[in-house]
């Protein structure tokens, strides 16, 4: 245990002598990242050091991936829109079949299916809203097909 104690006494002894001589090492890296003799990896590497202690490492690309799979894939006023589509294109596809226009009927069908799809993809745990409205949609669509 009295080497446990001693050895955080040192870690912490050393943290703070570290912490005092914290910007005339800023100092040293800046002056290595702007002489125009140094090597240029030397350069780079206090430029690389300076920074990420300014702002932080970079994120991995897990990091960003991760990131990226959670946010939102669609923005709710994007949903709106595309639900509001969707039940126009109800509307097209019953005038369409109730005037036997059964071609312009499946086109319309065909594409109201593509949007649906969007929907349910930016509501596999990503997007906004409950999917209910696009669901209602659906059916009704599906109903008059």
């Amino acid at each position: 245990m009295a080497n446990k104690k001693k050895s955080d006494k040192e870690a912490t002894f050393i943290r703070k002598l570290c912490m005092q001589l914290t910007p005339e090492m800023v100092g040293v890296l800046y002056e290595v990242a702007m002489d125009k003799n140094e090597k240029g990896s030397s350069r780079v590497s206090a430029a690389n050091s300076l920074l990420d202690r300014g702002w932080g490492k970079p994120k991995s690309t897990d990091e960003v991936e991760r990131e990226a799979s959670s946010a939102s894939l669609m923005s709710p006023e994007l949903e709106r829109v595309l639900i509001d589509t969707m039940k126009v294109m109800v509307g097209q596809s019953s005038l369409m079949r109730a005037q036997g226009n059964s071609r312009a009927q499946q086109i319309i069908e065909g594409e109201y299916h593509e949007v649906k799809e969007l929907l349910e993809l930016s509501h596999d745990g990503h997007g906004h809203g409950d999917g209910k409205e696009s669901t209602e949609s659906s059916t009704n669509t599906e109903d008059k097909s």
